[in-house]
Order: structure tokens, then sequence, then C-alpha cells
């Protein structure tokens, strides 16, 4: 990486300096092998771009709340990437550049510039891994950084939950919600994209059309498990419509209480062997079993 050819706007009255990683000569070249080609500014604050379109929300709340108590020593450099407009987009530390645009736009501030990526959507690819394994980051904060980042089977779940009329949220459950995302991870996970896809298709729609929608337990994560073990291990065997009224017999939340009935180790499973034995009762044929079914 070198620093830019041209002049832009915010280097003009020299409020941005630049420097090579080290390892690096004055145009950023590695001089040996392996060496960190990232180059550092050291820019002024005001003229680094947050693009929330492309990572997570930031609560105004928090922004002034780190503003007001500014701590030089716990503040983390920011990585920041070069737009081809020489604009500077933040990556990662969103909430410390706004903290000090809020602050004083003028504050000078170091920078790590990463590497180019092709699309704005690899932006939010870069911000996901450099998240990884830290805290502040919910579950559902990184599906939506890999949402934006252009995931395939994550952006072919929300074209499930638009379908459907379901939203994924953290924190709370109701009847059109659903919280439990490494469950969905599971589920869209299964063999190709769109076969994870259709599978979930299939979990949200027999949960959905078989309980009511005041029902706030009918997307719970063991039922969702439950159904995708049940349809995964009986492909083409079961019969939807009767699988959905055997399901309206009890609400959701009758059907979890099997989870603790202790017969399998897995409360999952147990949910499932309740609903598959009272699909199974009457019937001679094509029954349900836990058993892989080729």
């Amino acid at each position: 990486m070198t620093a830019p050819t041209q002049t832009p706007a915010w280097e003009t009255d020299r409020r941005a300096e630049w420097m090579p990683g080290p390892g690096t000569n004055v145009e950023g070249t590695a001089l040996y092998p392996g060496s960190d080609p990232r180059l550092v500014g050291y820019v002024r604050v005001g003229d680094l771009v947050v693009d929330q379109t492309v990572q997570r929300g930031v609560p105004a709340a928090r922004i002034e709340r780190l503003a007001n108590n500014w701590d030089w020593d716990r503040a983390e450099v920011p990585t920041v990437r070069m737009r081809p407009d020489n604009s500077l987009v933040v990556l990662e530390g969103q909430n410390r550049v706004l903290a000090l645009q809020h602050r004083d736009p003028d504050i000078r501030i170091w920078v790590i510039v990463s590497d180019a990526v092709a699309e704005v959507t690899g932006e939010a690819g870069v911000a996901l891994g450099i998240t990884i394994g830290r805290r502040s980051h919910s579950s559902l904060e990184r599906w939506n950084l890999r949402v934006r980042g252009g995931s395939v089977r994550e952006n072919l779940a929300e074209n499930v939950f638009t379908a459907l009329g379901v939203r994924l949220v953290g924190g709370y459950k109701s009847a059109n919600t659903i919280v439990a995302i490494s469950t969905l991870e599971s589920i869209i996970g299964t063999g190709t994209p769109e076969e994870g896809a259709d599978l979930l298709r299939d979990v949200l729609s027999v949960l959905k059309e078989s309980f009511t929608d005041e029902d706030v337990y009918r997307f719970d994560a063991l039922l969702m498990r439950a159904l995708r073990e049940i349809i995964k291990r009986n492909p083409g065997i079961v019969d939807f419509a009767r699988l959905k009224t055997i399901l309206r017999g009890k609400d959701a939340n009758g059907w979890l209480r099997f989870a603790d009935s202790g017969v399998y180790p897995s409360p999952s499973r147990n949910v499932a062997e309740a609903v598959m034995n009272h699909y199974n009762r009457a019937k001679k044929q094509n029954l349900l079993a836990w058993a892989l079914q080729r």
C-alpha cells in the first residue's frame, strides 16, 4: 500500500501525515517477506467517515458518554480504509471516532489504513474479521455484518424472513421475532446455501402456521431445532399439513415441556420425539423417525 498519489481535500493544510508500517520503506513496500504492509496515519478526526450503512448502528447516548469520559490510555487505534475518492472510512473503531468528533473535530488521531477492498460490501467483511472475539459485538451485530458483507447464506435467510413476515432481533421474544441466532446458523448451514434456506423456510413456515400470533414461544430455539431434525432426518416423508395439525394440538410451551422428559440427553430431541410420536399415531406407513431415512 502506498500513500495517496493525489492530494485529497483533507490533506491540503497538512491535517494528515503518513508513515509506512514497520519493515516497509517510504513507499510502503515491504522490505522483509511477511512484513506489515499497512500505512499508519495521523489524521484530523473530523475527516474520518463513519458509514453506518456498512456497519452496526451507534447509540447516541453511548457516544456522548464516551466523549465526556475520554481516556487516551484506553483508546485503541481505529482501522480505516481509503476509498477510491480518497475519503477515509472507518472499518473498526467507529464509537471512538464519533466520540472524538463530538468532542472536537480538529483533534488528531492515529489510524491504521487497511489494504483497499474491491467493493464497499467488503468493508463489512473486514470489520467482521476485526470484531470476531470482541464481546462488545453481539451475535445479531455479527449476523448483520455478514448480511451487509454479501454472505449468501445470511442473505437467503433474510429473504425467508421477509417472505414470512418475521424479524431477527436481539434480546426479547414476540410472536413474530426470532432471537435464536445460533440455531438459525445451524439451520442455514445445512447443505448448500439454497438447501439451508429451504430448510429454514420449512421450519419457520410450520411454526408460524401452527401457533397463534399471540404465542411468543412459537419461534423458540428448542422448537426450531426439533423441527430442523424432524424435517432433515425424514426427507420427502413429512406430511406438512399433518405436522401442522399435530402441533396445533398444544401451544408452543406445551411442546417445550417435553424438553425435560429426561428420555434423551438432548432437550431438542425430547421435543422432536414427542412430536413424532403424536404424528405417527394411527399411521401404518411413512412414519417419522429419528434415524436418518434415505
